[in-house]
């Protein structure tokens, strides 16, 4: 999931992104509901793993899947940070 926006210094070269997972065995992860998505959804019941962060050049990207409001991306920023 891309979490960076167009202010990231290098924005269309290069992304910010944290993982996405069906598996519930994470605790602190933060599970997206029907409400939290603005355009399409994701395959199955998803939520967003604040630890897993990773850097990714668009090349690596393959697929286009569904767009998340910006409440449950917030979330998972502040338990990014708690985290540093």
């Amino acid at each position: 999931m891309i979490v960076n926006n167009e202010s990231h210094p290098f924005d269309k070269q290069q992304y910010v992104v944290m993982g996405l997972t069906t598996r519930t065995w994470y605790d602190e992860r933060i599970p997206l509901d029907e409400d939290d998505y603005r355009h399409r959804t994701a395959p199955r019941n998803s939520s967003i793993v604040p630890h897993a962060v990773a850097s990714l050049k668009p090349t690596l990207m393959t697929d286009y899947v569904c767009r998340v409001c910006k409440d449950p991306l917030d979330r998972a920023v502040v338990k990014l940070t708690e985290y540093l």
